[in-house]
């Protein structure tokens, strides 16, 4: 049941319903029940947090460190490009600018064409 609830791979739908837990832990007590209560209690905590071993969880935290650093790679790759992208736009005006401050002199002077 643990796996069943908390596996995001099961869908909603799919997963076990405090009443099919107690239905499929009838007869474990010497061939009696145990008390619907007890069996929704157990039901209830176990789906209020997941029973874990501790080497699984090391293995989640060292995963979500993984996922972390790449993540932070990928910002810092967003973060190249779009500084890449402004100093492109920068030069691009400084191109612009030059080149009307040299059509500009040219028409002053009378000039037909641009001498570089």
């Amino acid at each position: 049941m643990n796996t069943d609830l908390h596996n995001p791979n099961i869908r909603e739908d799919r997963k076990m319903a405090k009443e099919d837990f107690i239905r499929n832990n009838r007869g474990i007590a010497s061939g009696n029940d145990l008390a619907e209560d007890f069996l929704a209690g157990i039901y209830d905590r176990i789906a209020a947090r997941q029973i874990s071993l501790k080497e699984d969880d090391d293995l989640r935290r060292r995963e979500a460190g993984r996922q972390s650093i790449a993540s932070m790679d990928m910002f810092s790759s967003t973060a190249q490009v779009r500084r890449k992208k402004e100093a492109f736009h920068r030069e691009r005006e400084d191109m612009v600018r030059q080149s009307e401050l040299m059509f500009t002199k040219a028409v002053h002077e009378g000039r037909q064409g641009i001498e570089y």
